[in-house]
């Protein structure tokens, strides 16, 4: 009888402050830029338009929790992502991932072969549990 291993290391990823900013923050500065090129005032309409759109997409993204997950590493060092908190699925962490002080961008490979970006700022956990994130994930990722 095989017994199950508890995972290394388990991390909730939740909404981050610094996140919403950086959407908010972007979306501005773009709409500054539209105002300050010289260009038809029908071509800053569609640039201004068109930055409404992504901002809205991208916020209600935000606000439904498309960035929230869970993320484990297993006993085995294996990778483990789940949506929803509960049904996690093997992953295999890409080796063009990028890893700061300030942000974790994953690019990942599902057990079905479908490709995914996880963002983990470092505000959504302590930064204890953010270092610990990283030194694993540097170890067992390579």
């Amino acid at each position: 009888m095989s017994k199950k291993l508890e995972p290394q290391l388990h991390v909730n990823i939740q909404r981050s402050q610094t996140l919403a900013y950086f959407i908010i923050g972007l979306h501005l500065l773009s709409l500054l830029a539209c105002f300050k090129i010289n260009v038809l005032w029908q071509l800053q309409l569609v640039l201004v338009l068109v930055l409404g759109l992504s901002f809205s997409r991208q916020f209600r993204r935000y606000q439904q929790g498309v960035y929230q997950f869970g993320l484990q590493c297993t006993a085995e060092n294996t990778w483990q992502y789940a949506v929803n908190q509960h049904d996690f699925v093997g992953i295999e962490i890409l080796p063009s991932s990028v890893l700061t002080a300030w942000v974790i961008i994953l690019h990942v490979k599902t057990d079905t072969e479908k490709r995914a970006n996880l963002l983990i700022c470092n505000d959504v956990m302590s930064e204890d549990l953010y270092r610990r994130l990283k030194v694993i994930l540097k170890i067992t990722a390579s």
